[in-house]
């Protein structure tokens, strides 16, 4: 399932894999994978800063938020990551692409956590698609 993704995307995905073990929890979910983003990928940070996003902020909301609740599987999000990447004729897949996944029809807990930091998921999911459009999709 990985073969298409760039070196810093599998590492975002260790990352959410590792947090959720430190955790104790079963399974990987988009929480997760906003905080294997925040722990792995300072460019995309920097996005997200662009947004007005306190990255500090998200990663304490995120843990906060995934303690307390059940966030969805990764599965979903990794599958619209791969069908974004398809759409934008990208060959493979990078964390923006993951994050992107994650955003797109998000899980209650990834618009609870957008919500508690004051943060619009449309304003960023924008701002990853911009990024991604003026990188040729790569």
């Amino acid at each position: 399932m990985y073969e298409r993704f760039t070196d810093n995307a599998r590492q975002c995905m260790l990352a959410a894999n590792r947090e959720a073990q430190r955790l104790k929890q079963d399974h990987i979910g988009g929480l997760h994978i906003v905080i294997g983003v925040i722990n792995s990928a300072p460019d995309v940070c920097e996005l997200l800063e662009k947004s007005a996003t306190d990255i500090n902020e998200l990663r304490a909301a995120a843990v906060e938020i995934v303690m307390a609740t059940h966030s969805g599987g990764a599965k979903r999000s990794i599958e619209k990551a791969m069908d974004h990447a398809r759409i934008s004729n990208s060959k493979v897949i990078d964390v923006v692409h993951i994050l992107l996944g994650t955003l797109i029809d998000p899980d209650e807990s990834v618009v609870a956590l957008f919500d508690q930091v004051d943060t619009n998921i449309d304003v960023v999911t924008k701002l990853l698609s911009d990024h991604l459009r003026s990188d040729d999709g790569a």
